[in-house]
């Protein structure tokens, strides 16, 4: 991890722990994804980027906001906010405020997200 993603989770440890899990979870699974620093997020891609990570407006919070894109609309529970940004692709945006929201399922969310995106041009 560079010095920029360090940056980006000052003066919130717990959401850095947690996006610390988030990637070792990842590299497990499917490979180490590479990260791009912005102002507002940190974009995870391969060729292309299939999920962003952003803090919570509340510093107070410690989770993150995990987005991924997918050729759908999620409709669980975790879901709190969607967008169709353009006709087949939705953004879809899931509250994580710990470790237990690490599951299989978020994972393979991440796995769909990940060749969703590869399949792109």
């Amino acid at each position: 991890m560079d010095a920029d993603v360090y940056l980006f989770f000052a003066g919130r440890p717990r959401a850095l722990e947690l996006y610390e899990a988030l990637l070792a979870r990842l590299e497990e699974r499917s490979g180490p994804a590479r990260e791009r620093v912005r102002r507002t997020q940190v974009s995870l891609y391969d060729r292309r980027v299939f999920a962003c990570v952003s803090l919570p407006r509340r510093k107070a919070d410690g989770g993150l906001v995990l987005s991924v894109g997918l050729p759908y609309k999620l409709e669980e529970d975790r879901v709190f906010a969607a967008a169709e940004g353009y006709p087949g692709r939705w953004t879809n945006h899931i509250a994580l405020s710990g470790p237990d929201d690490l599951d299989e399922g978020l994972l393979a969310l991440l796995d769909e997200a990940r060749a969703f995106a590869d399949s792109k041009r």
